[in-house]
């Protein structure tokens, strides 16, 4: 049986352009229709009727993907999602990874079954290839592109860089920068190079680390934190490519007996609640969860429209400070 992709590979057209031709979304020149028609025939291709009804018949539901709910980032942004598409009238549905690879096949089963009328994903485990034939919109949040989905990310290299200029200005001449094992490319990467980047090009010294893989299900990486810290006392300045990380290397800090701020300086990223209530509070870089959240709904929605078009979004973020990197008295 012939699926959308022989049908784009006997047009020479791409899948997201077969998809829309079937669902009639976007413009699209009447020879790239001809094109999908013809292959069409010549394969025998019948449509997914399911799938085709989707972008006729949709739910007032918005699936939402996100990775383990443990690191309060994503919590936070779950909320600001829920509140902004009830503002709107729509309703959630919520999948949440439980694993890196994530049940891709039941993911896309319940948002066929629900006649989502748009998805928001905020994990990685979906790839362009998984969502090709659902010609559902997709948005992507805080996550890699997708072929044919819109993206709201925030200033990631930006971030990385006032982290670096912040720990340089209070004083840190030994700097580490950490982030958590990704396996593919995501936000901590890009935070990751311009925080190293910016150390080289004010001449201090840096050693940036992609930590050993913790307890994916609590994101629990004291062990490896405890490893590298213990390996690199004489640091006097760190950068963690997330709060949760960073939280927990201040435990361990601690626990080594390296005093925050008078021993060791650290900044965080994220700007959640959870950073501002601990003591010593974290220092971090504050994404716009809010306005994120917003940009994403608005996205989606517009993304069902015949006329819409893919948008490329990327939002500035702020340093925040707290007692972490407290100035020496």
């Amino acid at each position: 049986m012939s699926t959308i992709k022989d049908v784009a590979r006997e047009s020479g057209l791409s899948v997201g352009t077969v998809s829309r031709v079937l669902n009639g979304r976007g413009y699209l020149s009447q020879e790239a229709k001809d094109r999908v028609q013809a292959a069409m025939h010549r394969l025998g291709y019948e449509p997914n009727a399911l799938a085709r009804s989707l972008s006729k018949s949709t739910s007032r539901i918005v699936a939402i993907i996100m990775p383990m709910l443990d690191n309060p980032f994503f919590s936070e942004l779950l909320m600001a999602l829920t509140g902004e598409l009830s503002q709107r009238g729509y309703q959630s549905l919520l999948f949440v990874c439980d694993s890196p690879e994530g049940n891709v096949s039941l993911f896309i089963r319940e948002c066929m079954r629900n006649r989502v009328a748009g998805i928001i994903l905020c994990s990685g485990a979906l790839t362009s290839a998984d969502l090709g034939e659902l010609a559902i919109p997709v948005v992507t949040l805080e996550r890699g592109s997708l072929k044919n989905a819109s993206r709201i990310k925030c200033d990631n290299r930006l971030g990385g860089r006032l982290a670096a200029e912040h720990l340089i200005a209070r004083g840190c001449v030994r700097l580490l920068a950490l982030s958590a094992p990704q396996g593919r490319p995501m936000p901590g990467d890009e935070r990751l190079e311009a925080f190293i980047e910016t150390c080289r090009q004010a001449g201090v010294e840096c050693i940036g680390e992609v930590l050993e893989p913790g307890l994916f299900h609590s994101q629990d990486y004291t062990a490896s934190l405890e490893e590298v810290l213990s390996r690199h006392k004489d640091r006097d300045g760190l950068f963690c490519t997330s709060d949760i990380l960073a939280l927990q290397a201040m435990g361990v800090a601690c626990k080594l007996a390296r005093r925050i701020p008078e021993d060791l300086k650290v900044v965080g990223f994220d700007g959640t609640k959870l950073a501002r209530t601990l003591r010593p509070s974290l220092t971090t870089v504050a994404q716009p969860t809010g306005q994120m959240a917003r940009l994403a709904v608005e996205s989606v929605i517009e993304a069902a429209k015949p006329s819409s078009v893919r948008v490329d979004m990327t939002v500035e973020v702020r340093l925040v400070e707290g007692d972490s990197t407290m100035a020496s008295v």
